[in-house]
């Protein structure tokens, strides 16, 4: 089941650029474990998640001043994704490849379970 989270930017999103979505959850996050995810936007994590660019939501963003640029992304969870509250950060990649420091959510996303498996 998709859910939707809103990111505003401080210009218009690239073809060329490369956005990510961080999850973790726990105090020891770790990827081996499923408490680590990073899930490139347009396409799966190796864990099963996804996240995709949602252009037919088409709702404002609530607090967002008018010189950034808002988008939404869907993200679905796979059916055996570790329950619990997850701390959702945004990356984005520079051009040498590297990824800048991370936008820290303000709201966590919770799993509670996952009935759509």
């Amino acid at each position: 089941q998709r859910f939707h989270v809103g990111v505003a930017l401080p210009r218009p999103l690239q073809e060329d650029d490369a956005l990510c979505i961080e999850l973790t959850l726990g105090p020891t996050p770790q990827v081996a474990k499923g408490t680590h995810v990073l899930i490139p936007l347009g396409s799966s994590s190796p864990t099963g998640w996804k996240a995709e660019l949602d252009e037919g939501v088409a709702e404002p963003l609530m607090g967002v001043a008018g010189s950034h640029h808002a988008l939404w992304v869907g993200l679905e969870a796979p059916p055996d994704a570790p329950i619990g509250r997850y701390r959702l950060s945004v990356r984005t990649r520079t051009t040498n490849g590297e990824f800048a420091a991370p936008f820290e959510a303000e709201n966590d996303v919770v799993v509670l379970f996952n009935p759509w498996c």
